[in-house]
């Protein structure tokens, strides 16, 4: 990602409503990336046998890095989930999950594939601008993100709620996300910074 800023414009308890609210945000920008990047903390067995349902094409690894007790080496997860029983595959939580795929496919399953560990979903495109007639962001940084379990736009400490975010450029300011938030009835919260 580039430079950007994360306005919180939702919040809700809520993850469905949290999914709608941020598909009605994602309705407002002028372009929409073809595809939508997801991801998840998975603490429990049943909570990654779900999530490979949902996303069998995911790339699913350790949440902390790990090291081979013997030699002091990265060890990377490299398991077969379809052939790996329950009791082997709790030894390996807890895991997450990315995966980058085609907007409007997966993302109910998703969220519906929930469990307690922290997840995200990341629409990038173009905010209108209504100064000019053409598409004045960037895809890298304009956006729609909504992250469950969390206040922050990148990993910050549980908690029960669902946040959706305005993302816009450095270039964009609170102005433009203020106008985005009112069309939801809402108000931005402070903005997270990233780079």
């Amino acid at each position: 990602m580039g430079s950007h800023r994360a306005w919180p414009v939702h919040r809700t308890t809520d993850a469905a409503e949290a999914l709608a609210t941020a598909r009605r945000l994602c309705a407002l920008l002028d372009e929409l990336r073809p595809e939508v990047s997801l991801g998840a903390e998975l603490r429990t067995v049943r909570d990654v046998r779900r999530m490979a349902e949902v996303l069998p094409e995911g790339l699913f690894d350790h949440l902390e890095p790990r090291t081979d007790p013997e030699t002091g080496a990265w060890r990377c997860f490299e398991v077969d989930l379809a052939a790996t029983s329950d009791e082997a595959l709790a030894g390996e939580l807890p895991l997450d999950v990315t995966a980058d795929m085609a907007c409007g496919t997966v993302e109910a399953r998703f969220v519906a594939a929930l469990g307690d560990g922290q997840a995200w979903i990341d629409w990038q495109g173009v905010w209108p601008d209504p100064r000019e007639r053409e598409p004045s962001g960037w895809w890298s940084e304009d956006g729609v993100q909504v992250v469950f379990h969390g206040e922050c736009a990148e990993r910050s400490p549980w908690t029960a709620h669902h946040t959706v975010f305005v993302r816009v450029s450095t270039w964009g300011d609170v102005t433009r996300a203020s106008r985005l938030a009112a069309r939801l009835g809402e108000a931005p919260g402070d903005a997270w910074e990233g780079g």
